[in-house]
């Protein structure tokens, strides 16, 4: 059986390959995330260490997105704080909660919470509800 040069580079780039990947210097793989949990600080690390970014990197904002559309007209500044998942309760149902600060109209900046429900298989959302954190007084749009 005959192999041409090209096959014999080939091979032995393979095998260089493979001594590479065993060595104790090669980097190791990005741990894969187990939270769905996201804090502020999270937003600087240069990858996501959450389950829905790592899947979505525009998960984020797209809830953040959403949240802003059910704040009342002429809220400003909405100033991300954490993101937090409670699992399946007796019924079976997720909860996502969004913790924030926002200016609302003629008001100072406060805290402010949005929940909603959660399928952890996809990281999609229901309708986002949106209180006052301390209160937890559901806000009138």
């Amino acid at each position: 059986m005959w192999i041409s040069r090209a096959g014999t580079l080939a091979g032995g780039a393979l095998l260089a390959l493979a001594l590479c990947a065993c060595s104790p210097d090669a980097p190791e793989p990005a741990p894969t995330p187990t939270t769905y949990a996201i804090d502020k600080a999270d937003l600087s690390a240069p990858e996501p260490a959450d389950i829905c970014r790592t899947r979505n990197a525009a998960f984020l904002r797209d809830v953040l997105l959403q949240i802003s559309a059910v704040l009342p007209p002429g809220s400003r500044g909405l100033d991300f704080r954490q993101f937090r998942v409670d699992e399946a309760d007796d019924k079976g149902t997720w909860t996502a909660t969004v913790g924030f600060q926002v200016a609302l109209p003629d008001e100072p900046a406060q805290a402010m919470r949005a929940v909603a429900s959660f399928d952890p298989e996809d990281c999609t959302t229901g309708e986002w509800s949106v209180s006052e954190a301390g209160t937890g007084e559901a806000l009138k749009r």
